[in-house]
């Protein structure tokens, strides 16, 4: 029996529309969509976007992926992902392991990558989508950078330590993951002279998209799906 093809989807930040032709063509021949959850009993927000996309009979497996810095959990969580799919893949079914946004971009596909690149002759393809970088600044109608601007990225979960360089060394500065550490974040942004600078946006491509000064919000709590963007000021 031939072993099934891997494919990793970006879903993109929300809107269904925002999926790529490829993306629905594949998710609609596929026999499995490897949709990850966060929570015991929670649909992800990825396998929500995607519904009418899937074929008749299409197998859904949901792989738990909790949201946590434990790298020993995670670990194990993540060999449990690659059981599951890798189960499915030997009986030569196709599967799409689905992911918000851009699948190489922050993704808990990353982590599955690593584990079925090992698999000797399986065939996997990734399959890109729009990032909730492009889409709140399309939501904004704002660029990002321009000529001869530079860009920094932080993941704002897994520390603010590098801010105080990046200040001196980026133009525009995006902090994701923001929620869970969002009050220790605006107040670290104002130590360091950028909060009036900053601005909050959420639930890009949601239909709950909302934008605001930083300055506006503090206090205030905020969903998982939000970020800042400073842009400084010369």
């Amino acid at each position: 029996m031939r072993m099934g093809r891997f494919y990793g989807v970006g879903v993109g930040p929300g809107d269904p529309e925002l999926l790529t032709v490829k993306a629905l063509r594949v998710l609609g021949e596929v026999d499995v969509i490897c949709a990850p959850r966060t929570g015991d009993g929670k649909e992800g927000i990825a396998l929500s976007i995607i519904g009418s996309a899937l074929k008749k009979g299409c197998r859904v497996i949901t792989p738990l992926f909790p949201m946590t810095r434990d790298e020993e959990v995670v670990r194990a969580h993540v060999q449990e992902a690659v059981d599951q799919v890798l189960a499915e893949l030997e009986r030569g079914r196709d599967v799409a392991f689905v992911t918000l946004g851009d699948p190489l971009f922050y993704s808990t596909y990353i982590y599955v990558l690593e584990g079925l690149g090992r698999v000797r002759g399986l065939e996997i393809e990734t399959i890109p989508g729009v990032t909730s970088i492009s889409a709140c600044l399309a939501g904004l109608n704002k660029p990002l950078v321009g000529r001869g601007e530079s860009l920094a990225i932080l993941p704002a979960a897994y520390g603010l330590e590098r801010l105080e360089r990046l200040k001196e060394d980026a133009d525009v500065i995006i902090l994701l993951k923001v929620s869970r550490r969002f009050r220790e974040i605006v107040d670290r942004l104002g130590e360091l002279g950028l909060r009036e600078d900053a601005l909050f946006v959420s639930g890009c491509s949601t239909g709950e998209f909302r934008s605001a000064p930083l300055e506006e919000m503090a206090g205030q709590e905020v969903s998982y799906l939000s970020m800042i963007i400073i842009r400084r000021r010369r």
